[in-house]
């Protein structure tokens, strides 16, 4: 069962030892910072090494983990950038 996470500061305690599409999570090797625009919750990742040694990306949906893809990290990448350089253009205007 995936467990749903309630908690900022419990989360990576409850993700390590959780099952998530069968597999066990064993460690983890990696926390990162997800950032959504108009969201205050789901704002960690983790690089996790199962089991069965594969490494995954969890991320978390209404607080309840999942294994995430490259591509939604890449994708999560050009959101960043799309931000910043938002912010820089208006700066710009700003000191036009």
């Amino acid at each position: 069962m995936v467990p749903v996470i309630k908690g900022e500061n419990m989360i990576s305690e409850k993700i390590l030892n959780s099952i998530i599409d069968s597999k066990k999570i064993t460690k983890i090797l990696y926390e990162f910072e997800i950032m959504w625009v108009g969201w205050e919750i789901d704002s960690k990742g983790w690089i996790v090494q199962c089991d069965d040694n594969t490494k995954r990306i969890v991320m978390t949906n209404h607080c309840t983990p999942y294994f995430a893809t490259e591509n939604d990290l890449i994708s999560k990448i050009k959101d960043y950038q799309g931000a910043i350089d938002n912010t820089k253009k208006a700066i710009e205007i700003l000191l036009d």
